[in-house]
C-alpha cells in the first residue's frame, strides 16, 4: 500500500512539472547588413563627411515562458569609414554592442526603432566624435527579422 501510494505522489508530481508553464522558445536569428546613407554633415569640423562600408546586425528573436516576446539586436561586424570633404580627415565607426528589446504577451509581428551610438573615431589630430544610428526593425510572424537605417547623424562630443 505504501509503495502504491509513493508510485502515485510520484506520478502527480511527474505530471505537474510536465505539464506546467510552457517553455522558452526557440531562438530565431536573422543577420541582416546595413549600409549608412553616403553623407552626413560633421558639426565638429563644419563640414560634410562621406561615408562608406556596412554594418552587421544579428537579431535574436524568441519568447519566453510567459508569451513575451524578446529582441536582442547585436552589431559585431562594423566596416564604415568616412573622409571629411574640406579636410579631408579620416574617420572609421566604432562597433557599438547590443541592445536587448522586451514586449508583451501580444507576440509577433511588431516593429520598433532603435537607437545605438556608436564611437566615430577620427585619425590623427581629427576630433573623436558619436554617430547615432536609428534602425528600423520587424519582426515577423514567423520570428526572422529585417532592419534598415532609419538616420545616422554624427554628434560632437560635449554638444
Amino acid at each position: 500500500m505504501k509503495k502504491a501510494h509513493i508510485l502515485g505522489v510520484l506520478f502527480i508530481l511527474l505530471v505537474t512539472f510536465a505539464t506546467g508553464a510552457a517553455a522558452q522558445t526557440a531562438v530565431v536569428t536573422s543577420t541582416v547588413v546595413v549600409v549608412p546613407p553616403g553623407t552626413i554633415h560633421d558639426d565638429c569640423t563644419n563640414e560634410d563627411v562621406t561615408y562608406s562600408g556596412t554594418i552587421e546586425l544579428v537579431m535574436d528573436v524568441w519568447a519566453d515562458a510567459n508569451g513575451n516576446t524578446h529582441l536582442r539586436t547585436k552589431t559585431p561586424q562594423v566596416n564604415v569609414t568616412g573622409v571629411g570633404l574640406t579636410t579631408g580627415n579620416d574617420y572609421r565607426v566604432q562597433s557599438g554592442g547590443q541592445i536587448v528589446e522586451n514586449t508583451t504577451a501580444e507576440g509577433r509581428p511588431w516593429e520598433s526603432s532603435t537607437v545605438m551610438r556608436m564611437g566615430l573615431i577620427g585619425a590623427g589630430p581629427a576630433p573623436n566624435e558619436r554617430v547615432l544610428i536609428m534602425f528600423h526593425q520587424t519582426v515577423n510572424p514567423d520570428g526572422n527579422t529585417t532592419a534598415e537605417i532609419d538616420q545616422f547623424v554624427g554628434k560632437c562630443n560635449g554638444k
